[in-house]
């Protein structure tokens, strides 16, 4: 077991990894015959891009992991789940229609993979009495279809509606940006996400019933527990996996070779749809697997982000590159503060946004080699970066509940599982969640009184662990289980109906 303490601790480089061992000696003469077969970090990370391929890898190697753990080679470990963040961001976006290496160009003429995963509102239904079939094809909008009646909306229409990572319908707004507000880029549009599901965490949803809240109430009182499919090194299916789109609107003074395009549909602020050019800046996944029963965090930004290479020049308009979302010359604004906190519409102040946390340099050197193989396949992927992964050291580990004096504990096993990093946020999808300095019980289970100061961003898994499964109904109030009932997915508790 790696403790949650010496597991945080990452080095800049990596040691040498050892891959394909079976059995470990702990002899010193072992040891260094050991050690003088091992692969550079240079070679492992040339295995990396090599197995860039449209194949969504199931797991890190569970094996190689726990040899790794034994030799206390806590920064390989680590190296490992950045290594599967990255195979698994260029499968989802590899072009379904170039199924086969060499590594394409992607562009919008392309088709991406997650193109075919359904979206959230395909799997859970507008209306729980609705008796139509469930969706074979994904982006059925049967929402906005027939339910809001929006014109000039049809099935298979990317439509972004959502002004938040986890819900704010432009029209008929349900939840802010990761429970807060919007973000607005240096152009004033608001950043639109998009939801959505591979077969397996949707096959599981409906053949548990899982789609309707009533359907959950059902499923709990007979005893069951919502635990969705694992995905295991080297074997299909690749478990259960959440895909989270943060799309910016493109303005004609943006670069859109820098971009993963899109066509897509927009609601302005009369409710009607409007036609858009959408350019992919971020990308959240989360992957249930048997190393990571609490899954698998992985996050990824457009390199341009927050911070650009002004010695670079726009080719739209000759001028250097400048950030997406935050404003260099404006050194004073004040930082993640949103532009209105109600009545969003595109055109306001753009949003001075600030990543707290730095990304490790040892995910920087990962980013590096993947960043130069992408380049030399002339593939807008380039233009992406992790942030970090995020994963639990031990699995068996439980919650430790909050309150006075259980800090520091009680936030970094908040989830159970012991995950490292503690914190790990993506600024455009929890840009408000970074408030720094705070007291404890703003980043422990139920925000129990706890007035020590400590930093915070929140997490992943910290904050997915608090999702719960509807277990009860009383008139017209339901009432939801406890945290990890939900089996870290909001989306049983804010998608069903």
């Amino acid at each position: 077991m790696i403790t949650p303490n010496v597991a945080r601790s990452r080095s800049a480089g990596f040691l040498a990894i050892i891959v394909g061992l079976t059995t470990l000696s702990v002899g010193p003469t072992a040891t260094a015959q050991v050690a003088s077969k091992l692969p550079t970090p240079a070679e492992l990370l040339d295995k990396m891009i090599r197995d860039f391929t449209p194949r969504v890898p199931s797991d890190v190697d569970k094996s190689l992991k726990e040899q790794l753990e034994a030799q206390k080679k806590f920064a390989e470990v680590q190296l490992q789940f950045d290594i599967l963040s990255w195979e698994t961001f260029v499968a989802l976006c590899w072009p379904t229609d170039k199924a086969s290496k060499p590594l394409p160009k992607i562009s919008d003429a392309g088709d991406p993979a997650f193109d075919h995963y359904f979206t959230d509102t395909d799997v859970f239904p507008a209306d729980p009495n609705d008796q139509a079939p469930k969706p074979t094809k994904p982006r059925q909008n049967r929402r906005l279809i027939n339910v809001l009646k929006l014109a000039g909306i049809d099935p298979g229409d990317r439509v972004l509606t959502l002004i938040s990572s986890t819900g704010g319908e432009l029209r008929h707004p349900e939840f802010s940006q990761a429970f807060k507000w919007p973000i607005w880029d240096q152009n004033g549009f608001m950043v639109r996400y998009e939801i959505l599901v591979n077969d397996e965490e949707r096959n599981y949803v409906w053949n548990n019933g899982l789609e309707t809240l009533n359907g959950q109430v059902k499923f709990s009182q007979a005893g069951k527990v919502v635990d969705f499919p694992i995905g295991s090194f080297g074997k299909s299916p690749i478990g259960a996996m959440e895909v989270k789109l943060a799309w910016k609107v493109l303005a004609d003074s943006d670069d859109a070779s820098r971009f993963l395009l899109a066509n897509a549909k927009i609601l302005g602020a009369d409710g009607k749809p409007k036609t858009v050019k959408a350019g992919l800046v971020g990308m959240h996944i989360a992957h249930k697997t048997e190393t990571s029963p609490q899954w698998i965090w992985s996050t990824f930004s457009h390199v341009d982000s927050l911070r650009a290479n002004a010695l670079a020049t726009n080719p739209k308009n000759g001028k250097p590159l400048t950030p997406l979302f935050t404003n260099p010359g404006n050194e004073t604004a004040p930082v993640n503060v949103p532009s209105a906190t109600s009545n969003f519409k595109d055109g306001l102040p753009p949003t001075q946004v600030l990543q707290l946390t730095p990304i490790p340099q040892a995910t920087e050197e990962v980013n590096r080699k993947a960043q130069s193989a992408l380049h030399a396949a002339n593939s807008v992927l380039q233009y992406f970066e992790l942030l970090n992964t995020q994963w639990p050291t031990d699995p068996k580990a439980k919650p430790t509940p909050g309150g006075p004096g259980t800090a520091p504990g009680s936030i970094t096993n908040k989830s159970g599982g012991n995950p490292t990093p503690v914190y790990l946020v993506n600024p455009l999808f929890e840009t408000y969640f970074q408030q720094g300095n705070q007291s404890a019980s703003g980043q422990e289970e139920g925000n129990p009184s706890d007035n020590q100061r400590v930093f915070g961003t929140e997490s992943c898994m910290g904050c997915h662990s608090s999702a719960a499964v509807a277990v009860a109904k009383w008139k017209k109030q339901t009432f939801f289980g406890p945290q990890l009932t939900g089996d870290f997915s909001w989306l049983l508790q804010t998608k069903a109906h």
